[in-house]
Protein backbone atom coordinates (compact mmCIF):
# COMPACT_ATOMS: atom_id res chain seq x y z
CA UNK A 1 0.00 0.00 0.00
CA UNK A 2 1.22 3.54 -1.08
CA UNK A 3 1.43 5.96 1.84
CA UNK A 4 0.32 9.36 1.35
CA UNK A 5 2.68 11.98 0.69
CA UNK A 6 0.84 14.16 3.06
CA UNK A 7 1.43 12.27 5.66
CA UNK A 8 5.27 12.87 4.90
CA UNK A 9 5.68 16.60 2.90
CA UNK A 10 9.48 15.70 3.86
CA UNK A 11 9.49 13.16 0.39
CA UNK A 12 8.84 15.98 -2.10
CA UNK A 13 10.96 18.61 -0.18
CA UNK A 14 14.15 15.90 -0.81
CA UNK A 15 12.79 15.16 -4.03
CA UNK A 16 12.96 19.13 -4.78
CA UNK A 17 16.13 19.70 -3.46
CA UNK A 18 17.69 16.47 -5.53
CA UNK A 19 16.63 17.90 -8.39
CA UNK A 20 17.41 21.63 -7.73
CA UNK A 21 21.17 19.89 -6.66
CA UNK A 22 21.01 17.87 -10.09
CA UNK A 23 20.53 20.94 -11.91
CA UNK A 24 23.58 23.01 -10.45
CA UNK A 25 25.84 20.30 -10.88
CA UNK A 26 25.34 17.88 -13.99
CA UNK A 27 22.30 19.33 -15.71
CA UNK A 28 23.27 22.60 -16.40
CA UNK A 29 20.27 24.83 -15.00
CA UNK A 30 18.04 23.53 -17.73
CA UNK A 31 15.38 23.12 -15.18
CA UNK A 32 15.56 26.09 -12.54
CA UNK A 33 13.45 28.63 -14.50
CA UNK A 34 11.10 25.62 -15.59
CA UNK A 35 10.69 23.12 -13.32
CA UNK A 36 7.58 24.60 -11.24
CA UNK A 37 5.81 25.83 -14.80
CA UNK A 38 6.22 22.24 -15.66
CA UNK A 39 4.15 20.76 -12.82
CA UNK A 40 1.84 22.87 -13.18
CA UNK A 41 1.47 20.64 -16.47
CA UNK A 42 -0.27 18.21 -14.01
CA UNK A 43 -3.82 19.04 -13.34
CA UNK A 44 -5.79 16.79 -14.25
CA UNK A 45 -8.49 15.73 -11.39
CA UNK A 46 -9.25 12.77 -13.43
CA UNK A 47 -5.43 11.23 -13.49
CA UNK A 48 -5.60 11.13 -9.55
CA UNK A 49 -4.92 13.76 -6.69
CA UNK A 50 -3.04 16.64 -8.21
CA UNK A 51 -0.58 17.00 -5.44
CA UNK A 52 -0.10 12.80 -5.75
CA UNK A 53 0.51 13.24 -9.40
CA UNK A 54 3.35 16.18 -8.91
CA UNK A 55 5.03 14.58 -6.30
CA UNK A 56 5.49 11.01 -8.44
CA UNK A 57 6.13 13.15 -11.27
CA UNK A 58 9.33 14.68 -9.51
CA UNK A 59 10.30 11.08 -8.61
CA UNK A 60 10.48 10.02 -12.58
CA UNK A 61 12.22 13.35 -12.88
CA UNK A 62 14.53 12.94 -9.96
CA UNK A 63 15.84 9.87 -12.07
CA UNK A 64 16.17 11.42 -15.60
CA UNK A 65 19.54 11.21 -17.30
CA UNK A 66 21.28 14.38 -18.88
CA UNK A 67 24.44 14.26 -20.22
CA UNK A 68 25.20 17.67 -21.01
CA UNK A 69 27.86 19.22 -22.92
CA UNK A 70 31.24 18.04 -20.79
CA UNK A 71 29.68 14.85 -20.47
CA UNK A 72 29.05 14.50 -23.74
CA UNK A 73 32.65 15.43 -24.43
CA UNK A 74 34.28 12.92 -21.95
CA UNK A 75 31.94 10.23 -23.73
CA UNK A 76 33.21 10.85 -27.02
CA UNK A 77 37.05 10.79 -25.86
CA UNK A 78 36.08 7.43 -24.16
CA UNK A 79 34.59 6.18 -28.05
CA UNK A 80 38.10 7.21 -29.36
CA UNK A 81 40.14 5.88 -27.09
CA UNK A 82 38.31 2.57 -25.93
CA UNK A 83 35.92 1.40 -28.94
CA UNK A 84 38.52 2.44 -31.46
CA UNK A 85 42.48 3.37 -30.64
CA UNK A 86 43.03 0.76 -27.58
CA UNK A 87 41.45 -1.99 -29.42
CA UNK A 88 43.49 -1.59 -32.68
CA UNK A 89 46.84 -1.24 -30.37
CA UNK A 90 45.71 -4.55 -28.89
CA UNK A 91 45.29 -6.24 -32.56
CA UNK A 92 48.82 -4.74 -33.36
CA UNK A 93 50.21 -6.58 -30.65
CA UNK A 94 48.73 -9.24 -31.72
CA UNK A 95 49.89 -9.62 -34.93
CA UNK A 96 53.74 -8.55 -33.90
CA UNK A 97 53.52 -11.54 -31.40
CA UNK A 98 52.60 -9.32 -28.64
CA UNK A 99 55.43 -6.95 -28.44
CA UNK A 100 55.51 -4.10 -26.03
CA UNK A 101 57.74 -1.27 -28.10
CA UNK A 102 55.75 1.59 -27.66
CA UNK A 103 57.39 3.58 -30.75
CA UNK A 104 56.46 0.89 -33.08
CA UNK A 105 52.90 0.22 -31.56
CA UNK A 106 52.37 4.44 -32.08
CA UNK A 107 53.74 3.87 -35.36
CA UNK A 108 51.33 1.18 -37.03
CA UNK A 109 48.37 3.03 -35.31
CA UNK A 110 49.61 6.03 -36.93
CA UNK A 111 50.00 4.50 -39.71
CA UNK A 112 45.93 2.71 -39.19
CA UNK A 113 44.65 6.32 -38.15
CA UNK A 114 45.73 7.41 -41.95
CA UNK A 115 44.22 4.74 -43.46
CA UNK A 116 40.77 5.73 -41.41
CA UNK A 117 37.94 8.60 -41.90
CA UNK A 118 35.20 9.42 -39.10
CA UNK A 119 32.09 10.30 -40.95
CA UNK A 120 28.29 10.95 -39.67
CA UNK A 121 25.29 9.09 -40.18
CA UNK A 122 22.71 10.72 -42.10
CA UNK A 123 22.03 14.05 -42.49
CA UNK A 124 24.33 16.99 -42.34
CA UNK A 125 22.27 18.84 -40.44
CA UNK A 126 21.39 16.08 -37.84
CA UNK A 127 22.96 15.35 -34.60
CA UNK A 128 25.93 12.61 -36.10
CA UNK A 129 27.52 15.58 -37.65
CA UNK A 130 27.06 17.97 -34.71
CA UNK A 131 28.97 14.99 -32.41
CA UNK A 132 31.86 14.77 -35.28
CA UNK A 133 32.96 18.56 -34.23
CA UNK A 134 33.14 17.59 -30.91
CA UNK A 135 35.01 14.01 -31.34
CA UNK A 136 37.60 16.15 -33.36
CA UNK A 137 38.56 18.59 -31.00
CA UNK A 138 38.31 16.20 -28.05
CA UNK A 139 40.50 13.27 -29.23
CA UNK A 140 43.21 16.31 -31.25
CA UNK A 141 42.53 14.86 -34.59
CA UNK A 142 43.32 16.02 -37.93
CA UNK A 143 40.17 17.54 -39.93
CA UNK A 144 41.30 15.57 -42.99
CA UNK A 145 40.38 12.56 -41.20
CA UNK A 146 36.66 13.64 -41.77
CA UNK A 147 34.79 13.63 -44.80
CA UNK A 148 31.14 13.67 -46.11
CA UNK A 149 30.25 10.42 -48.14
CA UNK A 150 29.94 12.23 -51.40
CA UNK A 151 34.30 12.76 -50.77
CA UNK A 152 34.11 8.84 -50.71
CA UNK A 153 34.46 8.51 -54.46
CA UNK A 154 35.89 9.94 -57.44
CA UNK A 155 33.98 10.15 -60.87
CA UNK A 156 35.33 9.00 -64.31
CA UNK A 157 34.16 7.94 -67.86
CA UNK A 158 34.93 4.57 -68.92
CA UNK A 159 36.89 4.27 -72.48
CA UNK A 160 34.70 3.74 -75.11
CA UNK A 161 31.09 4.10 -73.72
CA UNK A 162 31.28 7.64 -71.85
CA UNK A 163 29.73 5.89 -69.12
CA UNK A 164 30.32 8.10 -65.70
CA UNK A 165 31.33 5.88 -62.96
CA UNK A 166 32.13 6.06 -59.56
CA UNK A 167 35.79 4.98 -58.79
CA UNK A 168 37.54 5.15 -54.99
CA UNK A 169 38.56 8.59 -54.28
CA UNK A 170 41.71 7.17 -52.12
CA UNK A 171 42.56 3.91 -52.58
CA UNK A 172 44.49 3.89 -49.70
CA UNK A 173 41.78 4.15 -46.77
CA UNK A 174 39.71 1.12 -45.64
CA UNK A 175 38.60 1.66 -42.55
CA UNK A 176 35.41 3.86 -42.37
CA UNK A 177 33.71 4.29 -38.44
CA UNK A 178 30.11 6.11 -38.60
CA UNK A 179 29.70 8.47 -35.83
CA UNK A 180 25.59 9.15 -34.01
CA UNK A 181 24.68 9.51 -31.01
CA UNK A 182 21.38 7.04 -30.78
CA UNK A 183 20.03 4.05 -31.92
CA UNK A 184 16.79 2.95 -30.48
CA UNK A 185 15.51 0.46 -33.29
CA UNK A 186 18.08 0.35 -36.03
CA UNK A 187 16.04 1.40 -39.02
CA UNK A 188 17.96 4.52 -39.42
CA UNK A 189 21.06 1.69 -39.33
CA UNK A 190 19.17 -0.49 -41.54
CA UNK A 191 18.48 2.55 -44.24
CA UNK A 192 21.86 3.83 -44.30
CA UNK A 193 23.19 0.15 -44.85
CA UNK A 194 20.88 -0.63 -47.64
CA UNK A 195 22.05 2.38 -49.69
CA UNK A 196 25.85 3.90 -48.34
CA UNK A 197 27.13 0.76 -47.44
CA UNK A 198 26.01 -1.07 -50.18
CA UNK A 199 27.23 1.04 -52.65
CA UNK A 200 30.83 1.29 -50.84
CA UNK A 201 31.37 -2.23 -50.61
CA UNK A 202 30.39 -3.07 -54.17
CA UNK A 203 32.76 -0.27 -55.13
CA UNK A 204 35.55 -1.81 -53.33
CA UNK A 205 34.70 -5.22 -54.07
CA UNK A 206 34.57 -4.21 -58.11
CA UNK A 207 38.40 -2.92 -57.69
CA UNK A 208 39.34 -6.43 -55.79
CA UNK A 209 39.36 -4.24 -52.36
CA UNK A 210 38.42 -4.51 -48.87
CA UNK A 211 36.95 -1.84 -46.67
CA UNK A 212 35.88 -2.19 -42.80
CA UNK A 213 32.70 0.09 -41.61
CA UNK A 214 32.10 0.42 -38.26
CA UNK A 215 29.25 2.16 -36.41
CA UNK A 216 29.91 3.70 -32.78
CA UNK A 217 27.22 5.09 -31.04
CA UNK A 218 26.87 7.32 -28.01
CA UNK A 219 23.64 5.20 -27.11
CA UNK A 220 22.40 1.94 -28.20
CA UNK A 221 19.26 -0.01 -26.97
CA UNK A 222 20.08 -3.91 -26.92
CA UNK A 223 17.42 -4.34 -29.36
CA UNK A 224 18.96 -1.90 -31.86
CA UNK A 225 22.63 -3.12 -31.47
CA UNK A 226 21.28 -7.09 -32.11
CA UNK A 227 19.43 -5.50 -35.48
CA UNK A 228 22.04 -3.48 -37.09
CA UNK A 229 24.75 -6.29 -36.42
CA UNK A 230 22.42 -9.31 -37.94
CA UNK A 231 21.09 -6.90 -40.49
CA UNK A 232 23.66 -4.48 -42.03
CA UNK A 233 26.50 -4.46 -43.42
CA UNK A 234 28.28 -2.61 -40.50
CA UNK A 235 31.55 -5.12 -39.49
CA UNK A 236 31.19 -3.56 -36.02
CA UNK A 237 28.99 -1.69 -33.80
CA UNK A 238 30.03 -0.59 -30.50
CA UNK A 239 28.07 2.00 -28.11
CA UNK A 240 29.26 3.73 -25.17
CA UNK A 241 26.35 3.55 -23.35
CA UNK A 242 24.24 0.07 -23.87
CA UNK A 243 20.36 0.80 -23.04
CA UNK A 244 19.15 -2.89 -21.94
CA UNK A 245 15.02 -3.39 -20.77
CA UNK A 246 16.18 -1.79 -16.93
CA UNK A 247 16.29 1.62 -18.39
CA UNK A 248 12.45 1.54 -19.60
CA UNK A 249 10.82 3.31 -16.99
CA UNK A 250 7.78 0.83 -16.85
CA UNK A 251 9.28 -2.47 -17.75
CA UNK A 252 9.16 -5.30 -15.06
CA UNK A 253 13.16 -4.61 -14.24
CA UNK A 254 12.72 -0.71 -14.37
CA UNK A 255 15.52 0.89 -12.66
CA UNK A 256 13.94 3.70 -11.57
CA UNK A 257 11.81 2.68 -8.83
CA UNK A 258 14.11 0.19 -7.32
CA UNK A 259 14.96 2.74 -4.58
CA UNK A 260 11.67 4.68 -4.51
CA UNK A 261 9.98 6.02 -1.12
CA UNK A 262 7.16 4.63 -0.24
CA UNK A 263 4.90 7.81 -1.31
CA UNK A 264 6.09 6.86 -5.03
CA UNK A 265 3.18 4.65 -6.87
CA UNK A 266 4.60 2.62 -9.88
CA UNK A 267 1.11 2.06 -11.49
CA UNK A 268 0.20 5.87 -10.96
CA UNK A 269 3.49 6.80 -12.70
CA UNK A 270 2.58 5.01 -15.70
CA UNK A 271 -0.98 6.05 -15.86
CA UNK A 272 0.76 9.62 -15.74
CA UNK A 273 3.07 9.27 -18.16
CA UNK A 274 0.10 7.30 -20.68
CA UNK A 275 -3.10 9.62 -20.05
CA UNK A 276 -0.74 12.97 -20.70
CA UNK A 277 1.63 11.24 -22.98
CA UNK A 278 -1.66 10.45 -25.61
CA UNK A 279 -2.95 14.18 -25.47
CA UNK A 280 1.37 15.35 -26.68
CA UNK A 281 2.02 12.83 -29.50
CA UNK A 282 0.73 12.16 -32.89
CA UNK A 283 -1.90 9.67 -33.37
CA UNK A 284 0.72 7.23 -34.66
CA UNK A 285 2.75 7.42 -32.28
CA UNK A 286 2.93 6.02 -28.42
CA UNK A 287 1.84 8.03 -25.11
CA UNK A 288 5.33 6.56 -23.85
CA UNK A 289 7.56 7.90 -26.56
CA UNK A 290 8.33 6.88 -29.88
CA UNK A 291 8.44 2.89 -30.30
CA UNK A 292 7.63 2.80 -26.82
CA UNK A 293 10.70 3.64 -25.88
CA UNK A 294 9.86 5.05 -22.21
CA UNK A 295 13.46 6.44 -22.10
CA UNK A 296 13.86 9.22 -19.13
CA UNK A 297 17.37 10.61 -20.61
CA UNK A 298 18.51 14.04 -22.73
CA UNK A 299 21.59 15.09 -24.48
CA UNK A 300 22.67 18.66 -23.94
CA UNK A 301 21.99 19.25 -28.11
CA UNK A 302 18.11 17.31 -28.10
CA UNK A 303 15.88 15.20 -26.29
CA UNK A 304 15.70 11.77 -28.10
CA UNK A 305 11.76 11.22 -28.82
CA UNK A 306 12.27 8.14 -27.26
CA UNK A 307 12.14 9.55 -24.06
CA UNK A 308 8.57 10.16 -22.24
CA UNK A 309 7.12 12.53 -24.18
CA UNK A 310 5.67 14.49 -20.94
CA UNK A 311 9.52 15.25 -20.20
CA UNK A 312 10.23 16.94 -23.87
CA UNK A 313 6.53 17.86 -25.90
CA UNK A 314 5.91 21.41 -26.93
CA UNK A 315 2.11 20.45 -27.99
CA UNK A 316 -1.23 21.74 -26.49
CA UNK A 317 0.38 24.05 -24.59
CA UNK A 318 2.60 21.31 -22.42
CA UNK A 319 5.48 23.11 -21.09
CA UNK A 320 8.81 20.60 -21.41
CA UNK A 321 11.19 20.27 -18.93
CA UNK A 322 14.21 19.13 -21.04
CA UNK A 323 12.10 20.31 -24.95
CA UNK A 324 12.87 18.40 -27.81
CA UNK A 325 13.97 19.88 -31.08
CA UNK A 326 12.10 17.79 -34.21
CA UNK A 327 13.44 17.05 -37.23
CA UNK A 328 11.03 18.35 -40.03
CA UNK A 329 10.66 15.84 -42.90
CA UNK A 330 8.72 17.85 -45.42
CA UNK A 331 7.55 21.15 -46.50
CA UNK A 332 4.59 21.36 -44.98
CA UNK A 333 4.01 24.16 -42.43
CA UNK A 334 4.51 22.92 -38.82
CA UNK A 335 1.48 23.75 -36.47
CA UNK A 336 2.86 22.13 -33.40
Amino acid sequence: MVNDFRDDPSTYDELYQMIMTLDETIWEGKVRDSLTPWLANFSRSDVGDIEAQKLNALHMLSQFMYFGTNEVRCSLKYMYEHLFKYPTIREIRKQNGGTLKGDFLNNEFDKKLKSTRFLGLGNPSESSYHLLYYFRQENYLHKDLFIHPHQLYSHEVKPKSNILRKTLADENIDTFIFLDDLSASGSQAKRYSGSVLSELKNIYNAENKQCVCIYLLLFGTTEALNTIREKTLFDDVKCVFELDESFKAFSNDSRIFRKAHAQVDHKLCEEISYEYGRHLIGKDEKPHGFGDGQYLFAMSHNTPNNTLPIFWSKKNRWTPIFPRFDKKYSWETNHD
